[in-house]
C-alpha cells in the first residue's frame, strides 16, 4: 500500500512544481498569493506519507494518524476551490499572457496614418 500510495504522488509532484514554476514565471503576484495553499499541500501530504510507512509496524498508530488528517485534508478541500477561483480572478486580465494578447490586438488595431 505505502509503495502504490508513494508512486502516484511522486508522479504528481513534478505536475504540481512544474506547474507552480510556470505560474510563477507568468505572474508573481498569481505565485505569491498561491504559495501558502502550495506550502498546506505540501504540509498536508507529509502527514500523509507518514502513515503508509507505519502500517507494518503499528498500525493502530498509522490508522489514528491518518484519520488526524482527515479534518485538515476537508479545510483543504473546501478552502482550495474558492481560493484558486479568487486568485485566478485577481490575475484576470493583467496576467502576462493577457497582456500579450491585448498588444497583439491593438498593433492590429492601429494603421501607421
Amino acid at each position: 500500500m505505502a509503495e502504490s500510495y508513494d508512486t502516484e504522488t511522486y508522479r504528481a509532484f513534478p505536475k504540481l512544481l512544474g506547474s507552480t514554476a510556470m505560474v510563477a514565471a507568468l505572474n508573481t503576484g498569481v505565485y505569491e498569493q498561491l504559495k501558502p495553499l502550495i506550502i498546506e499541500v505540501y504540509k498536508l501530504w507529509e502527514r500523509i506519507m507518514h502513515g503508509p510507512h507505519q502500517l507494518g509496524h503499528s498500525p493502530d498508530e498509522a490508522i489514528a494518524e491518518l484519520r488526524g488528517c482527515l479534518p485538515d485534508a476537508m479545510k483543504l478541500e473546501f478552502v482550495l476551490i474558492p481560493e484558486l477561483a479568487r486568485i485566478m480572478e485577481l490575475a484576470g486580465p493583467h496576467d502576462t499572457a493577457g497582456q500579450r494578447e491585448e498588444r497583439k490586438g491593438s498593433s492590429r488595431t492601429h494603421s501607421p496614418a
